[in-house]
C-alpha cells in the first residue's frame, strides 16, 4: 500500500505590533529599538522621553495594533 502525505499550508494575516519606546535614558530607548527591531513582525512607531510625551505621542503614531 502506498501512501502519500500532503503539506498543507495555510497563511494567516500578517499582524504587526506597533510600539511606542518610553523611557527618559536616551541610552534605553536605543537599546530597546536594536533589540526590537530584530523581530520582524514590531514596528517601533515612535519614542517619547516621558510619561507626559508618551501620552500625547499615542494619538498622533496610534501603536495599537488593529483586533
Amino acid at each position: 500500500m502506498d501512501v502519500t502525505e500532503e503539506t498543507v499550508s495555510v497563511r494567516s494575516p500578517r499582524i504587526t505590533t506597533r510600539i511606542l519606546l518610553a523611557d527618559d535614558h536616551e541610552i534605553i530607548r536605543e537599546g530597546l529599538r536594536s533589540v526590537l527591531e530584530t523581530r520582524k513582525d514590531w514596528e517601533i512607531v515612535g519614542e517619547a522621553t516621558n510619561g507626559r510625551e508618551a501620552v500625547k505621542k499615542v494619538g498622533e503614531v496610534k501603536p495599537v495594533s488593529p483586533e
